[in-house]
Protein backbone atom coordinates (compact mmCIF):
# COMPACT_ATOMS: atom_id res chain seq x y z
CA UNK A 1 0.00 0.00 0.00
CA UNK A 2 1.42 3.38 -0.98
CA UNK A 3 0.87 6.60 0.94
CA UNK A 4 0.32 9.77 -1.06
CA UNK A 5 1.87 12.82 0.55
CA UNK A 6 1.10 16.35 -0.63
CA UNK A 7 3.93 18.79 -0.06
CA UNK A 8 3.51 22.43 0.87
CA UNK A 9 5.07 23.31 -2.46
CA UNK A 10 2.37 21.35 -4.30
CA UNK A 11 -0.36 23.11 -2.29
CA UNK A 12 1.19 26.46 -3.15
CA UNK A 13 1.34 25.52 -6.83
CA UNK A 14 -2.39 24.64 -6.72
CA UNK A 15 -3.15 27.99 -5.12
CA UNK A 16 -1.10 29.80 -7.78
CA UNK A 17 -3.16 28.00 -10.42
CA UNK A 18 -6.34 29.15 -8.68
CA UNK A 19 -5.06 32.72 -8.34
CA UNK A 20 -4.25 32.84 -12.05
CA UNK A 21 -7.72 31.48 -12.88
CA UNK A 22 -9.32 34.06 -10.58
CA UNK A 23 -7.42 36.93 -12.22
CA UNK A 24 -8.57 35.76 -15.65
CA UNK A 25 -12.13 35.22 -14.42
CA UNK A 26 -12.30 38.72 -12.89
CA UNK A 27 -10.92 40.30 -16.04
CA UNK A 28 -13.53 38.53 -18.17
CA UNK A 29 -16.30 39.37 -15.67
CA UNK A 30 -15.30 43.04 -15.79
CA UNK A 31 -15.64 43.10 -19.57
CA UNK A 32 -18.97 41.25 -19.35
CA UNK A 33 -20.15 43.82 -16.75
CA UNK A 34 -20.94 41.15 -14.16
CA UNK A 35 -21.54 42.32 -10.59
CA UNK A 36 -18.56 42.20 -8.24
CA UNK A 37 -18.79 39.43 -5.65
CA UNK A 38 -16.51 38.20 -2.86
CA UNK A 39 -14.04 35.46 -3.84
CA UNK A 40 -12.01 32.98 -1.78
CA UNK A 41 -9.26 30.67 -2.98
CA UNK A 42 -9.13 27.21 -1.44
CA UNK A 43 -5.89 25.27 -0.94
CA UNK A 44 -6.69 22.93 -3.82
CA UNK A 45 -7.15 25.82 -6.32
CA UNK A 46 -10.96 25.88 -6.06
CA UNK A 47 -12.65 29.28 -6.31
CA UNK A 48 -15.60 30.17 -4.08
CA UNK A 49 -17.69 33.21 -4.92
CA UNK A 50 -20.16 34.57 -2.39
CA UNK A 51 -22.80 37.22 -3.01
CA UNK A 52 -23.13 38.96 0.36
CA UNK A 53 -22.90 42.71 -0.12
CA UNK A 54 -24.53 44.91 2.54
CA UNK A 55 -27.49 46.81 1.16
CA UNK A 56 -28.32 44.17 -1.46
CA UNK A 57 -31.89 42.86 -1.35
CA UNK A 58 -32.77 39.18 -1.75
CA UNK A 59 -34.07 39.92 -5.26
CA UNK A 60 -30.75 41.59 -6.17
CA UNK A 61 -28.77 38.67 -4.70
CA UNK A 62 -30.87 36.29 -6.80
CA UNK A 63 -30.25 38.40 -9.93
CA UNK A 64 -26.49 38.47 -9.28
CA UNK A 65 -26.45 34.73 -8.60
CA UNK A 66 -28.34 34.05 -11.84
CA UNK A 67 -25.96 36.31 -13.80
CA UNK A 68 -22.87 34.50 -12.49
CA UNK A 69 -24.44 31.05 -12.99
CA UNK A 70 -25.32 31.92 -16.58
CA UNK A 71 -21.88 33.40 -17.29
CA UNK A 72 -20.09 30.34 -15.89
CA UNK A 73 -22.36 27.95 -17.77
CA UNK A 74 -23.36 26.27 -14.54
CA UNK A 75 -26.60 24.79 -13.34
CA UNK A 76 -28.05 25.97 -10.06
CA UNK A 77 -28.71 23.25 -7.54
CA UNK A 78 -32.23 23.07 -6.11
CA UNK A 79 -32.93 26.05 -3.88
CA UNK A 80 -32.89 25.24 -0.17
CA UNK A 81 -34.86 27.16 2.47
CA UNK A 82 -34.41 26.22 6.11
CA UNK A 83 -37.21 26.10 8.67
CA UNK A 84 -35.81 29.40 9.97
CA UNK A 85 -36.37 31.00 6.58
CA UNK A 86 -32.79 31.21 5.25
CA UNK A 87 -32.59 30.49 1.52
CA UNK A 88 -29.40 29.22 -0.12
CA UNK A 89 -28.70 29.38 -3.85
CA UNK A 90 -25.73 27.30 -5.03
CA UNK A 91 -23.93 26.51 -8.27
CA UNK A 92 -20.95 24.11 -8.38
CA UNK A 93 -18.84 23.55 -11.46
CA UNK A 94 -16.20 20.82 -11.46
CA UNK A 95 -13.09 21.71 -13.48
CA UNK A 96 -14.56 24.64 -15.39
CA UNK A 97 -13.47 24.19 -19.02
CA UNK A 98 -12.20 27.75 -19.45
CA UNK A 99 -10.42 28.09 -16.09
CA UNK A 100 -9.50 24.46 -15.21
CA UNK A 101 -10.50 24.86 -11.55
CA UNK A 102 -13.58 23.99 -9.51
CA UNK A 103 -15.84 27.03 -9.09
CA UNK A 104 -18.65 27.46 -6.57
CA UNK A 105 -20.95 30.49 -6.43
CA UNK A 106 -23.53 30.90 -3.69
CA UNK A 107 -25.64 33.32 -1.73
CA UNK A 108 -27.79 33.13 1.36
CA UNK A 109 -30.59 35.41 2.45
CA UNK A 110 -33.81 35.71 4.41
CA UNK A 111 -36.93 36.62 2.42
CA UNK A 112 -37.64 39.60 4.66
CA UNK A 113 -34.14 41.14 4.39
CA UNK A 114 -34.29 44.80 3.48
CA UNK A 115 -30.82 44.90 1.95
Amino acid sequence: MSVFTVTEQEKTRWQLKGAKALAELLNNAFHEKLPAIDWRLATGSALIGEIQHPGVTPAQKREQFDAWTLYLGGTAEPEVTTAGGRTTLLTKIKRHPAYDVDITVYTEFYADEQG
